[in-house]
């Protein structure tokens, strides 16, 4: 009996332990089962076109509104003129998700409806146009994707979209980007509209009507590159200060009307009454330096000269492949190449006390002409800034220019440089930003 007994309960234990193993197994192939997909809004209304539909409006009050990709058997490839709009549709929408087969959302789609916070836009979305004030009035949106194929965006798309915090535009979109945390039209250098975290940057040229209204940010810089300002750009808006990187007879020449601050006539102006700072540069090559001295200027002002030699480089000098070059010559003899005496006519040294000094990898190091420059000055007590690239950006070369840089200038406070290409703006701008010259 006993054994019988022994024997029932080994197997009473083997298939506990059989059914655990099974569960065990059940649940590691599930550990993230898919999301159950939202089911599309059931009172959608629809307008069929040819071989797809276009989303005309919805009679029912749901809050999230999802768009099929499909009806009927049928491609959803476009939203509406006015389908969701405030004055077609009373009822709160919170959120809308849209699918990939839209391709168009026609003008005044989600107009004035200021209560939706969120609009999801899949990377494989086929969207191609947006079209006029397709999303003005959304004063609680908080961020908007452009995917990779829109290339038209339409008059005040974005007007009084306030809340946004971020704008994120594809990578791969050939006619927009959104460099800065802003949505600029690559064509025309044009700022279309801003956000709460926007950083204008030196490539823009023109800032669109009603490009940063209702902002709730304070402040806003404006680079020297900007040429237009738009009437109404900051109305309704939180902006207490405009810090403009020029002068104010530059600020005075950019192309506006007396309504650009319509709105926000309180906005404080602050002006680059008198640099103090010095940004020069040594190229004798590629140009390389001189774009990201450039970039540089466009982004913190100040002065900007170009160190000349008083004997120029020639192509065959600059030659690494011949023997004894200029450039290898002067290296191995610590030499003090001359420099012109126009570089030094424009600079002012007791004007500064902040400068930065550009200059490309030549033989492992700075070229010598470098050293000539600094110990050209009394540089006791400046704050140097030392900017530099190469073809192989590599770091030991930097690093041995950086101490070259400091046995020239040892009574000046030399720091850590910045080591960035030329299309690295990113690099450079969070470089300016640690060292506290940008916001």
């Amino acid at each position: 009996m006993k054994k019988i007994f022994k024997v029932l309960i080994c197997a009473v234990l083997g298939v506990l332990i059989m059914l655990s193993v099974v569960a065990c197994n059940d649940n590691q192939g599930n550990q993230n089962p898919p999301e159950t997909p939202a089911q599309p809004t059931a009172s959608l209304t629809y307008e069929k076109s040819g071989n797809s539909y276009t989303v005309t409006g919805m009679t029912g009050k749901e809050t999230a509104v999802v768009i099929p990709a499909e009806y009927e058997g049928l491609p959803v490839s476009v939203i509406g003129e006015s389908a969701f709009a405030y004055s077609r549709h009373n009822e709160e929408i919170l959120s809308v998700t849209i699918p990939d087969s839209v391709t168009t959302i026609e003008r005044n789609a989600f107009y004035n409806r200021s209560e939706m916070t969120t609009v999801n836009i899949g990377q494989n979305s086929q969207l191609t146009t947006i079209g006029n004030n397709a999303f003005s009035g959304n004063h609680s949106l908080k961020s908007i994707y452009i995917p990779s194929g829109v290339t038209s965006i339409g008059d005040s798309a974005f007007n009084n979209c306030g809340s946004l915090n971020s704008i994120t535009v594809a990578t791969a979109n050939t006619a927009y980007s959104g460099e800065g945390n802003n949505l600029i039209e690559k064509a025309t250098n044009t700022l279309l509209r801003g956000t709460n975290n926007s950083m204008i940057p030196a490539t823009v040229t023109t800032i669109a009507p009603r490009a940063f209204s209702r902002t709730t940010a304070t402040e806003l810089v404006i680079p020297v590159t900007v040429t237009t300002i738009g009437n109404y750009f900051i109305a309704d808006s939180a902006y207490a200060t405009i810090s403009y990187q020029g002068t104010e007879e530059q600020w005075d020449a950019i192309a506006k009307t007396s309504m650009w601050n319509y709105g926000n006539r309180e906005v404080e102006l602050k002006f680059n009454t008198e640099s103090k700072i010095l940004i020069v540069y040594f190229t004798a090559e590629y140009g390389n330096t001189e774009k990201v001295a450039n970039y540089i200027h466009q982004q913190i002002g100040g002065d900007i000269v170009k160190i000349e030699a008083a004997q120029p480089y020639t192509s065959q000098e600059l030659d690494y492949s011949i023997q004894n070059n200029r450039p290898e010559v002067e290296k191995a003899e610590n030499a003090r190449p001359e420099i012109a005496q126009t570089t030094y006519n424009q600079i002012d040294i007791d004007k500064y006390d902040t400068v930065f000094i550009g200059y490309p990898i030549w033989w492992w190091t700075a070229p010598m002409i470098v050293g000539t420059f600094l110990e050209h000055y009394d540089l006791t007590g400046y704050d140097i800034y030392p900017f530099t690239q190469s073809a192989s950006m590599n770091v030991t070369h930097f690093n041995t220019s950086m101490e070259f840089v400091r046995e020239c200038a040892p009574e000046a406070n030399v720091h850590d440089g910045l080591f960035a290409r030329a299309t690295s703006t990113t690099t450079i701008n969070a470089y300016l930003t640690t060292n506290g010259f940008i916001g």
